[in-house]
């Protein structure tokens, strides 16, 4: 009698408890999951998977540096440059601190 009783009593307590806080654990749950999400999107695009995208982002990162380097070299602003490049080609932030560097 006093265990049948006993694990019939704690699974009813358990369930209750399962019931009464689950949704607020999944509410929780996917308040978490939206503000990953956003600062994945804060972070920008991201990178190439692609063989040919990839070999294109090098290209344009190595494009920047060297426009860069001869604007720097002729004594021109570089982000004279940046801000040509930025608006040609939009460029995540990542990849512009990248190219910065």
């Amino acid at each position: 009698m006093g265990t049948r009783s006993l694990t019939k009593r704690l699974t009813e307590v358990l369930e209750k408890n399962i019931n009464k806080h689950l949704r607020s654990i999944l509410n929780e749950v996917n308040e978490k999951a939206k503000e990953c999400e956003a600062v994945i999107k804060s972070l920008g695009e991201p990178l190439p998977k692609d063989g040919k995208e990839k070999i294109h982002l090098i290209w344009k990162i190595l494009t920047q540096f060297t426009e860069r380097y001869i604007g720097e070299i002729k004594g021109k602003s570089g982000q004279d440059v940046s801000q040509k490049l930025e608006k040609e080609v939009k460029l995540s932030t990542g990849s512009i601190i990248k190219a910065m560097f």
